[in-house]
């Protein structure tokens, strides 16, 4: 029995990492390359087979959690321009259709501003994509800071943002924001 565990019946422990394999339901073997069962063997060979479980064990644990990390960033960026954080199109979609069917619902107004950032490209040619990055999330950060909690501003492409007001009560309430947003754009930009 102790040559069971001492780590001199190669296909014992083989069988054990293969079933922990089957059992947890990771089938690309052990994260990373084949070094990490080669460690995890001479582990077993210098100390115990329980001890190279645990690191196997361990290292699905942190190989999962990467995974989970990525696939949380994915989601994120599937929703949200990566250079602004705003919402993208996709996002910005869904929001539109929700505020569509809510202003129906309590007959309500909901307004659709586009904001379109003029001479921008001589700009970018000027200075070069990172003061044009720099500038575009100033932009993002002061849309932002004119608009209430429920409203939404989002990046669609380039220089181009939207600006989604789910509910109006009053026009004018719409053109005062709009206002708002025109003339903190029109402030210098220190970069």
């Amino acid at each position: 029995l102790s040559s069971l565990y001492s780590g001199k019946n190669l296909a014992f422990n083989i069988s054990i990492f293969s079933a922990i394999t089957r059992v947890s339901g990771y089938h690309d073997g052990f994260p990373g390359n084949a070094s990490n069962m080669l460690f995890a063997y001479n582990l077993a060979e210098e100390t115990s087979l329980f001890m190279a479980i645990s690191y196997f064990i361990s290292s699905i644990k942190q190989h999962l959690n990467s995974l989970n990390k990525s696939a949380e960033e994915l989601r994120y960026l599937s929703y949200h321009d990566k250079l602004t954080e705003l919402p993208n199109r996709v996002l910005l979609s869904d929001r539109i259709q929700q505020a569509i069917a809510a202003a129906k619902r309590d007959k309500v107004q909901m307004v659709l501003m586009f904001i379109d950032i003029d001479k921008f490209k001589p700009i970018n040619d000027a200075l070069g994509h990172a003061i044009d990055d720099l500038l575009l999330k100033e932009i993002a950060t002061r849309i932002q800071n004119c608009l209430r909690e429920s409203d939404t501003a989002a990046r669609i492409g380039g220089d181009e943002f939207v600006v989604l007001l789910p509910v109006i009560t009053e026009k004018q309430d719409a053109m005062l924001i709009a206002e708002k947003i025109c003339s903190t754009l029109n402030q210098p930009f220190e970069l």
